[in-house]
């Protein structure tokens, strides 16, 4: 009788061993679907060398999903409006209520990709008519205008405005740190201008 129940209870463990060798590979695979989208869509081309921007819908679906993955701060259903201005125009939105937000420390006023602002009346984030998506720093100033819209569309509530972007700096940072760099190595920000951003002023 012993001899009769071999075969099929070694078949078993085999079938569960096969099960559990699977789902470790599936387990794996899924952890690097992000890092493989990420290396794919950043590094398919130099930096600041694509002439044409990346279609912004992926972009943004990848940029979630780096926020819910591995930050916890999921985007909500309803995306923001992404128009390309003029860097005067930027400057506007930015300035027009000075007691309002925080000055974003890289932004010059003169044409530059990197530069953005968000329009929280209105859900609008703005991006340099320069910027492609060829690099991770032009990616990041969308990142940080995406934060900036979920914080909006959450209701999220902060003590000062400088606060609120304390959040999208922290956000910005983690991105830039997929890719061996930092904010204050990418947009020449040092300690001071980080506090003046990120700290409440009495």
């Amino acid at each position: 009788m012993a001899n009769t129940h071999a075969i099929p209870i070694r078949k078993v463990f085999l079938l569960l061993a096969l099960g559990c060798s699977l789902w470790a590979m599936n387990g794996a695979k899924a952890a690097q679907t992000l890092q493989q989208r990420l290396q794919a869509l950043v590094f398919d081309h130099p930096e600041n060398v694509l002439s044409e921007r990346r279609p912004m819908g992926p972009i943004i679906s990848l940029i979630g999903d780096f926020l819910s993955e591995k930050l916890e701060f999921p985007l909500p259903a309803r995306p923001p409006r992404v128009e390309f201005v003029s860097s005067d125009k930027i400057a506007i939105i930015r300035y027009r209520d000075l007691s309002a937000g925080p000055e974003i420390p890289w932004f010059s006023g003169k044409p530059n990709a990197l530069d953005m602002a968000y329009d929280d009346a209105n859900g609008i984030i703005y991006l340099s008519e320069y910027w492609t998506g060829g690099s991770p720093a032009e990616l990041s100033v969308l990142l940080h205008g995406l934060v900036n819209h979920a914080q909006r569309e959450y209701g999220l509530t902060y003590a000062c405005s400088q606060q609120r972007e304390e959040v999208a700096f922290a956000a910005q940072e983690a991105w830039l740190k997929l890719f061996g760099r930092t904010l204050s190595e990418t947009f020449g920000l040092d300690e001071a201008a980080y506090m003046l951003s990120t700290q409440c002023i009495p």
